[in-house]
């Protein structure tokens, strides 16, 4: 009888190593699987760092260079009114602090007389208009503004009779300006404002109108 146990035990004996064996290399197997997973994990999450990093870089390179280009749209240029005039527009001193803010000049060498713009007035446009005077003839002048009102003062030039005849008649005339040897310079500020903006550039005016000089 206990001849033929011996085999039993033998076999629940073998049966229970290759148990073992089978679990011990399930764990080694899974080990190793799991080693290889968390070192393409870790691999994977360098190179999107090392992505997400070089794309940072790429925008703050954007950023530097939108800010350049912001830095130079802010100087000033010069244009072309309608009547192929220009109008210059640059520091009212070179020699002036970084940290000051920079004024606009306005020159125009045909009548010989300047203005200076605050700031505020980049991208101002100038341009020539007649003014019809009825029999005292007509004279012509400068509007200034922006485009969304194109005239928001105009500065008008006029011989000597004229502004004397102009002076003596009834009616809204000019405001004197100034003058040098050959014109009398007026000036005419708008009754309207197209927005809330132009009623800021307008309360400007006046002291645009101080800086008003006879280059000529």
């Amino acid at each position: 009888m206990n001849e033929q146990n011996t085999p039993q035990k033998q076999n629940t004996t073998n049966i229970r190593v290759i148990v073992v064996a089978v679990i011990i290399t399930a764990l080694v197997v899974g080990s190793i699987v799991y080693a290889l997973q968390s070192s393409r994990l870790k691999s994977s999450k360098q190179s999107f760092q090392k992505q997400i990093t070089l794309l940072q870089n790429q925008i703050n390179q954007l950023k530097q260079t939108q800010q350049n280009q912001n830095q130079q749209a802010t100087q000033p240029t010069t244009s072309q009114n309608q009547n192929n005039q220009p109008v210059v527009n640059q520091n009212e001193n070179d020699n002036q602090q970084v940290n000051q803010p920079q004024k606009i000049v306005y020159s125009n060498p045909q009548y010989g007389f300047s203005l200076t713009f605050p700031q505020t007035w980049k991208g101002y446009i100038a341009k020539n208009r007649t003014l019809n005077w009825g029999s005292l003839g007509t004279s012509d002048s400068i509007d200034f503004g922006f485009p969304t009102q194109d005239s928001l003062f105009n500065v008008s030039i006029h011989t000597k009779s004229q502004w004397q005849q102009i002076k003596s008649e009834k009616g809204p005339t000019p405001t004197y300006l100034g003058e040098n040897n050959q014109y009398v310079f007026g000036y005419s500020v708008a009754q309207y404002a197209a927005n809330d903006t132009i009623i800021a550039r307008m309360k400007e005016i006046q002291n645009i109108i101080k800086t008003f000089k006879v280059t000529k």
